[in-house]
């Protein structure tokens, strides 16, 4: 089974952590309302998971190697993550997104 395209997701609690079900592909013109975002320390520095926007973004992975960061993050258009050396903001680009990321000086 190809993942390619767009899906619909629910996000049922499961065993006290977050839980992603694909459900059925989406249609080609619908838009998300929320974007599953993979988020590494070379892009905006160390972070934690409490520089992950709380209010509607969800952190669905967090994991760390020594200094080195990796996150799952489902976010909405809008939504961001700040790290030590910058922040990281998902914008909307026609009928897809971007990651606008700002580095601090």
């Amino acid at each position: 089974m190809s993942l390619r395209g767009r899906w619909q997701a629910e996000l049922p609690p499961h065993g006290g952590g977050p839980l992603v079900r694909l459900v059925c592909p989406a249609a080609r013109n619908s838009v998300p309302q929320r974007v599953l975002v993979r988020i590494t320390s070379e892009m905006i520095g160390p972070f934690t998971a409490a520089d992950v926007e709380q209010s509607s973004s969800q952190l669905v992975s967090l994991s760390t190697y020594h200094a080195a960061v990796e996150a799952l993050i489902l976010m909405p258009l809008f939504g961001w993550v700040r790290g030590r050396f910058g922040s990281l903001t998902l914008l909307p680009a026609g009928r897809s997104v971007r990651l606008q990321v700002a580095r601090w000086e």
